[in-house]
């Protein structure tokens, strides 16, 4: 009897090939759907983050009867103590009072006998969870690069509103949310900002706790006049230190005044844009 050997015959290279072929394609389809699943879980996360300053103004308003300062190199009513931004004495409402309460000055460090010494240790070097967006590709973790005394966020806070009503240099509105006349629902309180602010140097940076004497490195916008509509995905070399910027690509996460947040579409004109950056021009919004 003649046992025969059967063989399974191998691949052939030609159907090994498509076989690869079929697999680079079903992973460039999937590849852009998962990509696009991670970005919207992050803008879900940043839209929560903003969600969470807008809230914070209220629960200071509730606390002070004032809206916080923009900044304040004294210690007021809304301004509970010396050289603080908005970003700053809005530690306690986002849950991070141990921060807000290790320092009685956050700026002068030399007033803060409670803090180690070395630079990064300090208040205003420490890179704050809440104040960093997930998409954020410009410094995403926080620290400014080259610098141990000063950190970066992602976010700024309409100058109009906080500071004013003088377009440059004053800090203390010292107002209640009343003075929105326009209505809370049609004033943008927060916005995104890029880390880099400069197309080739670390310098300047958006720097969530940084004062008035050198607002290029303040976390705001509408400062001296400037209500340029905000810069989608730019490059560093594109970038307007001046203005807003989304990481998100075809629209922006902005806080309301009333609490609320919206995705704002990069295709928004700019006088609507003004008139929600400008809290009593008296202007109506209209749909945005």
């Amino acid at each position: 009897m003649v046992r025969r050997n059967w063989r399974r015959p191998a691949f052939t290279l030609v159907e090994l090939l498509v076989v690869i072929a079929i697999i680079g394609v079903l992973v460039a389809l999937l590849l852009p759907a998962v990509q696009a699943a991670r970005e919207a879980a992050r803008r879900t996360q940043c839209t929560n983050k903003v969600k969470q300053l807008s809230l914070s103004t209220h629960n200071f308003h509730d606390t002070f009867g004032l809206q916080p300062a923009a900044y304040a190199s004294a210690t007021t009513q809304n301004a509970p103590k010396v050289n603080g931004n908005l970003f700053f004495y809005l530690l306690p409402f986002l849950e991070l009072g141990n921060l807000y309460d290790s320092t009685t000055d956050p700026i002068n460090v030399a007033s803060s006998p409670a803090l180690p010494s070395p630079p990064q240790n300090y208040v205003r070097a420490r890179p704050v969870p809440a104040f960093l967006c997930p998409s954020a590709y410009s410094i995403p973790d926080g620290n400014w690069p080259g610098r141990t005394d000063w950190a970066v966020g992602h976010y700024g806070f309409n100058y109009m509103v906080f500071g004013g009503p003088a377009t440059t240099g004053a800090w203390n509105r010292k107002t209640s949310m009343a003075g929105m006349t326009d209505g809370t629902s049609n004033v943008v309180i927060f916005a995104e900002r890029m880390g880099h602010l400069h197309a080739t140097n670390n310098d300047p940076a958006n720097l969530w706790c940084h004062g008035g004497w050198n607002w290029q490195y303040m976390p705001i916008f509408a400062y001296n006049g400037n209500y340029s509509v905000f810069q989608s995905r730019p490059t560093r070399a594109q970038v307007d230190p001046a203005r807003t910027h989304s990481p998100h690509g075809v629209s922006m996460v902005i806080g309301i005044g009333d609490g609320s947040v919206r995705n704002i579409s990069a295709s928004v004109d700019q006088p609507t844009w003004q008139r929600l950056i400008l809290p009593d021009d008296g202007v109506p919004v209209g749909e945005f």
